[in-house]
């Protein structure tokens, strides 16, 4: 019942807003919809965050598909979907790596396998590139996806070294890793001790104790 009361609101609450709302800044919309998120209304999020978004707001379209990802309404991700690709398809990396991680997921009713690494290699490319979803290539390339993608070394190496430099703290895990079983990588131990480090300073708990045996064989 309480279900039903909050889809009559919102339906209500729609209509009534977007009637006087006709000409409206949409950069003011997704500032004043960020404010009622901060607030826990997410009916006046919603509504402020659609109207940027249909008024073409980038940023607006990736809260609103973030929001419906959100809700318990399985029926709803279709319009997380939608608003998600409507940034992406502009070069957003945000958006675009959204779209990969979700896909992947199995967020968009059902799991995507091909469209997770579409997505991800687009967001991989897209300027500095996006360290998770380069993460997401090393992890396709490394083994290979049927009928998606070949095994294939050095693009996984590739790859792997990106997001690590980006930033991602497993990768910088699995670099030093690597470094260290000398695994498809020639074996580096003062670059297996760098990466090591640079993954446990993010909290990583694997490298932090790799880190410590390795140190106490070395030192």
């Amino acid at each position: 019942m309480k279900k039903i009361i909050y889809y009559i609101i919102m339906i209500l609450g729609f209509g009534v807003f977007f009637s006087c709302q006709k000409e409206i800044n949409p950069q003011e919309a997704k500032r004043k919809g960020d404010e009622f998120l901060a607030k826990r209304d997410t009916i006046n999020a919603f509504l402020h965050y659609t109207v940027g978004a249909t008024n073409g707001d980038i940023e607006s379209q990736i809260c609103l598909g973030e929001l419906y990802l959100k809700q318990p309404w399985g029926w709803k991700r279709a319009e997380a979907e939608f608003w998600l690709l409507k940034a992406g398809n502009k070069d957003n990396i945000k958006a675009q790596s959204l779209l990969s991680k979700n896909y992947l997921a199995g967020n968009f009713a059902r799991v995507n396998v091909k469209k997770a690494i579409e997505w991800a290699k687009k967001a991989s490319n897209n300027g500095r590139g996006d360290a998770e979803s380069q993460f997401t290539l090393y992890l396709a390339y490394n083994k290979g996806v049927k009928d998606v993608v070949e095994q294939n070394t050095e693009q996984a190496i590739k790859w792997l070294k990106k997001s690590a430099q980006g930033g991602n703290a497993e990768a910088q895990l699995f670099l030093g890793i690597s470094y260290g079983k000398g695994e498809k990588i020639e074996r580096n131990i003062v670059e297996c001790k760098y990466w090591l480090r640079k993954s446990a300073s993010q909290g990583n708990k694997e490298a932090k104790r790799l880190l410590g045996k390795l140190l106490k064989i070395i030192e």
